[in-house]
């Protein structure tokens, strides 16, 4: 090892199954690698977990004003 550098573990991707090595600023929730279609299938997984904690947001009156403003 050079110098205190530390050595990136490989974590496997949960949507293509191959290894990568995540970014070290977001290493523990990094999940995806960084291919296109791993990254739509994020964003997906992040909207659904979004929407499964804000269920009411897309309706009733407020959400129509909100949309038409």
């Amino acid at each position: 090892m050079l110098g205190g550098m530390k050595r990136r573990r490989k974590k496997k991707c949960h949507h293509c199954g191959k290894n990568f090595a995540p970014l070290p600023q977001s290493a523990q929730k990094q999940c995806y690698c960084s291919a296109v279609d791993c990254k739509k299938a994020a964003r997906a997984e992040a909207n659904k977990r979004w929407l499964k904690k804000n269920p009411d947001y897309h309706k009733g009156a407020e959400a129509v004003q909100r949309v038409q403003a």
